[in-house]
């Protein structure tokens, strides 16, 4: 004779070597005796879950509830499917009655607390972090997740509060400093940053993320030489890093180590060609270094990507002004005034250009418009007291 009982423990065997399928024909065959089994339909929910069948496994355990609205892991479910499915609203009311039949799981606290992080509803996410603690005080990952809801506020004192009290629990736990450090630059502690990012290499010395953020602060220290070893060191363990790329740039031009710098910001434009602030970076390089084809090469594909820019329009002005090429320089002044009409240098050089070509009246209107935006220019003085004659 037929048992149900012998088709829920092949179900149960399948389930444990994966073979989802294949349990899901088991306790369907379990249900044709016993329609009403409450835990036949638990295990096709979590068979149903594995294998991304949600909706279906919402139904099953909708009907273990419809047969005991007690059955608290029932609600635990359907609380973490709604939750990973976008679901939030349906999340917390699962959450919620779970918890009023077993108030003192800390899990469930810590579960609806993400819930209500999602939500963006910050004060109901750490009262249930807090009841969590509360139940059980070394939760370190309830700690962080407090520190985050902080740091996502602002409050970055709590928050560095929190995250110590996580690491009381992990005192090795690597990430955890880097983001301590984090916040402390946040907070300008560039001091306690820079000894948070050091403890945070020590217990985990290869750590891309952490030689690249602590590169980034040794440079704001003006600790140079180490900021470009971390950065290098960051580039080894992980050669495609953007952001490393282009901080060990900007060191290497801090250092005045400009073709290092170049190199540099080209791997960075290799992947992002139309990054236009490097290619004005790579423009005011090229032309410090008197190499005139190339600065105007950056400059030109700058200016494709930002045309409005003024200072870009600026630097090329003064290119041509130095190269003798007034002609392009007066077009360039012009286009600094017309997006920006209170530049003081730009209508200097205009006025000086009109001097040159023996236009006397134009550069007079040019350098009194400069001399207005800046009173205290007493050489342009001297030149309009000297061209009014």
């Amino acid at each position: 004779m037929e048992n149900a009982q012998d088709h829920i423990n092949l179900g149960i065997a399948f389930g444990l070597t994966r073979r989802y399928q294949d349990a899901i024909r088991e306790f369907e065959k379990a249900l044709k005796l016993n329609p009403k089994d409450a835990e036949v339909h638990f295990h096709l929910g979590g068979l149903y879950s594995n294998i991304g069948k949600y909706d279906q496994a919402v139904s099953e355990y909708e009907q273990v509830l419809a047969a005991n609205p007690m059955h608290v892991n029932a609600h635990c479910k359907l609380g973490l499917i709604y939750a990973n499915t976008g679901r939030l609203d349906g999340a917390v009311r699962a959450y919620v009655k779970a918890l009023e039949i077993n108030s003192e799981d800390s899990g469930l606290h810590n579960n609806l607390g993400d819930v209500y992080y999602k939500q963006g509803k910050w004060a109901e996410a750490q009262a249930e972090y807090h009841r969590a603690l509360e139940i059980n005080p070394n939760l370190s990952e309830v700690h962080f997740k407090l520190g985050y809801v902080h740091e996502t506020q602002g409050h970055y004192p709590e928050a560095v509060q929190e995250y110590e009290q996580a690491l009381r629990i992990n005192p090795r736990h690597a990430g955890i400093f880097n983001i301590i450090a984090g916040v402390y630059t946040k907070m300008g502690k560039l001091t306690q940053a820079e000894e948070a990012y050091r403890h945070a290499l020590r217990l985990n010395p290869d750590d891309p993320l952490a030689l690249l953020n602590m590169g980034a602060l040794l440079a704001k220290l003006d600790k140079l030489e180490e900021a470009a070893g971390c950065l290098q060191r960051a580039l080894k363990l992980n050669p495609v890093n953007i952001d490393a790329n282009m901080q060990l740039g900007h060191i290497y031009a801090q250092m005045g180590k400009s073709e290092q710098a170049v190199l540099e910001y080209k791997k960075v434009l290799e992947l992002n060609p139309d990054d236009a602030g490097l290619h004005k970076i790579l423009a005011f390089i090229y032309d410090q270094q008197n190499a005139v084809e190339d600065a105007l090469r950056e400059y030109a594909l700058a200016l494709e990507l930002a045309p409005q820019d003024s200072s870009l329009h600026l630097g090329l002005a003064n290119l041509y002004y130095r190269q003798g090429d007034h002609a392009h320089a007066l077009e360039e002044y012009k286009a600094v005034i017309k997006l920006e009409s209170h530049h003081a240098e730009a209508y200097l050089k205009l006025g000086n250009i009109y001097y040159k070509q023996q236009k006397n009246d134009k550069a007079l209107v040019a350098w009194e418009r400069s001399l207005e935006l800046d009173p205290n220019n007493e050489i342009l003085r001297n030149n309009i007291k000297f061209i009014k004659g």
